[in-house]
C-alpha cells in the first residue's frame, strides 16, 4: 500500500493543470488507487480491528468506484484525494510497520 501511495505522490508531483491534461498521470494515479483499495480489501479482520483509524472502507469504496465507473472518472476528486487524504493515510500506514 505504501508503494502505491508513493507512486501516486510521484505522479501528482506536478501542477493541478498538468495533472488534468495528462492522461498518463491520470491513469497512473487511478491504477495505484485501485491497487491501494484492493490491498485494503484484503486485510484481515484482525487488522481492521486493531487499526480502526485507517479508512479501510473509504479505500475499498474508491477502488470500487474507479473500477466500475472508469469511463466517467472524476479526476478532480482523484486529485483532491491524492493531495489531501493520502499524506495522512501514508503516515497512518507507516505507523503500522514494526520498528526496525
Amino acid at each position: 500500500m505504501l508503494k502505491a501511495i508513493e507512486k501516486i505522490f510521484e505522479a501528482t508531483a506536478c501542477s493541478h493543470e498538468d495533472f488534468m491534461i495528462s492522461l498518463l498521470r491520470q491513469d497512473a494515479v487511478a491504477y495505484n488507487f485501485l491497487i491501494l483499495g484492493e490491498a485494503a480489501g484484503r486485510m484481515s479482520p484482525e487488522v481492521y480491528r486493531i487499526h480502526p483509524e485507517i479508512p479501510w472502507k473509504l479505500m475499498t469504496g474508491m477502488r470500487n468506484v474507479l473500477i466500475h465507473d472508469y469511463v466517467q472518472t472524476n479526476y478532480q476528486l482523484v486529485w483532491t484525494s491524492a493531495k489531501r487524504d493520502l499524506p495522512v493515510l501514508y503516515d497512518q500506514l507507516k505507523k503500522m510497520l514494526p520498528n526496525e
